[in-house]
């Protein structure tokens, strides 16, 4: 249950983060703007994320994190429900900057509550390159990663 959880949080996000992208040009459209000036829905809302994983860092442990992944699913409702009325792309890039600092609220503190560490088993590259014997050389790589220490 709880990796279905995760899925999904993190399934959610990045379809708020990048749903946008594939109607950048309806934004150039019925805007009238450029296409840089699009794509800040999106860079805009990563920004968001920036800022507040560097204050969620310092307040998590003092926080019970459940509350804050609560807290941040539910206000996190108020700019995506916003965002169907809005006319202004001035409006709209502000609520995609909250959707962006509430989104770290949800996956940053599911990452630190259910982490595990990421181990990385045996990756087999052929890259056919021969050494001087002219044998075909091979490279076996095993990388253990503990992505939360």
């Amino acid at each position: 249950m709880r990796l279905l959880i995760i899925f999904l949080s993190v399934t959610n996000a990045f379809i708020i983060i990048y749903g946008p992208q594939p109607i950048l040009p309806l934004f150039m459209r019925e805007f009238a703007i450029s296409m840089s000036m699009a794509s800040l829905s999106i860079s805009l809302t990563i920004f968001g994320i920036v800022l507040s994983s560097i204050f969620l860092a310092i307040f998590s442990d003092k926080w019970d994190r459940k509350k804050v992944i609560l807290v941040s699913n539910l206000l996190l409702i108020i700019p995506s429900l916003a965002l169907f009325f809005t006319h202004s792309f001035g409006w709209l890039l502000v609520l995609r900057f909250f959707q962006g600092t509430l989104i770290t609220g949800v996956t940053t503190i599911l990452m630190r509550i259910y982490h595990r560490p990421l181990q990385l088993g045996i990756v087999f590259f052929r890259n056919n390159r021969y050494d001087d014997s002219g044998q075909s050389t091979d490279l076996f790589l095993h990388i253990g990663i503990d992505w939360a220490s």
